[in-house]
């Protein structure tokens, strides 16, 4: 569950549990319409794609260890992301979380682009993504998140130190994607919410 695929679900959880304005008027309907819809395009066809590509040899691991290897999969992820996106604004969910995940196609945009220059660490992209989200919903709309903002923050220390672990990234390649990831879900959230209340 630490693997970064998984964090889109745990946005949707946090967002559309929200028990403010306006979220309470969604119900658990609308989160597990949400769940289905994000379990399919952001981690079932990831998989099944990534799948595809190792079978074909367009790959060398499932992994994704190689900077090379992350381009064409990276991308598939964040269109799948766009399209999660506008099919939410169809059905009228809260933008707060349309914005987030049209953030999180971005952040992975970025994640492609600076890949081709270094290796920076996409669990830690995605843990530093929803730990700024977390601090927006506790800032912005008071959310009662202390408790979860603490275990993301712990489960990101444990991804970060299996990670290094692993030889699989530097000390500098994780600090850096948890920052990238955080700054920009926050940084991104923050300016739509003043320019909204604005």
């Amino acid at each position: 569950m630490l693997h970064p695929l998984f964090i889109p679900l745990f946005m949707a959880v946090f967002i559309f549990k929200l028990n403010v304005y306006p979220f309470t008027f969604y119900t658990d309907k609308a989160l597990y319409i949400v769940t289905a819809l994000t379990f399919v395009f952001n981690i079932i066809t990831p998989v099944f794609f990534i799948s595809i590509l190792k079978k074909a040899g367009f790959i060398t691991s499932l992994l994704l260890e190689n900077r090379k290897d992350r381009i064409l999969p990276l991308f598939v992820f964040a269109m799948l992301l766009y399209l999660n996106a506008m099919i939410s604004r169809k059905w009228e969910l809260p933008p707060l979380w349309e914005v987030t995940v049209l953030l999180t196609a971005m952040l992975t945009i970025m994640t492609i682009a600076i890949s081709f220059i270094t290796k920076i660490s996409l669990h830690l992209t995605g843990w530093g993504g929803l730990t700024g989200l977390l601090i927006v919903l506790i800032s912005y709309y008071q959310a009662d998140y202390l408790i979860p903002f603490t275990v993301v923050l712990l489960l990101s220390g444990v991804s970060a130190w299996s990670r290094a672990l692993l030889n699989a990234h530097k000390a500098g390649e994780l600090i850096a994607g948890f920052v990238l990831g955080c700054l920009t879900i926050a940084g991104g959230l923050i300016f739509v919410i003043s320019l909204n209340r604005a």
